[in-house]
């Protein structure tokens, strides 16, 4: 997976960039603890409404952030390790970043 920049909430993280559908479906759980200063970014190339993500096989806390086709945050929300429930955003989201909590 290719690593870009990006500064989030003040902070400089190393994000993966998850285009394929096998890098989308593991997601952070390529990781088996919280890792420093890296995230992970979804990029879809479709906005579409009602995205979900499962932290169920997380073993650790994040902060997921979802992103309009203008760049501007339309949704966020903390998610604890392996949590059952879904976090969903029910407005159109074409980027979603997945930073550690």
């Amino acid at each position: 997976m290719k690593l870009i920049n990006k500064t989030i909430f003040g902070k400089k993280y190393k994000l993966y960039v998850a285009n394929s559908f096998r890098d989308k479906k593991k997601g952070m759980n390529i990781f088996k603890e919280p890792p420093k200063n890296t995230g992970m970014l979804f990029n879809y190339q479709q906005e579409v409404a009602n995205r979900k993500f499962s932290l169920a096989k997380t073993p650790f806390g994040l902060i997921v952030i979802f992103i309009n086709s203008k760049g501007e945050i339309v949704h966020l929300e903390k998610g604890k390790a392996y949590q059952p429930k879904l976090i969903q955003c029910d407005k159109p989201s074409s980027i979603v970043i997945e930073i550690p909590d």
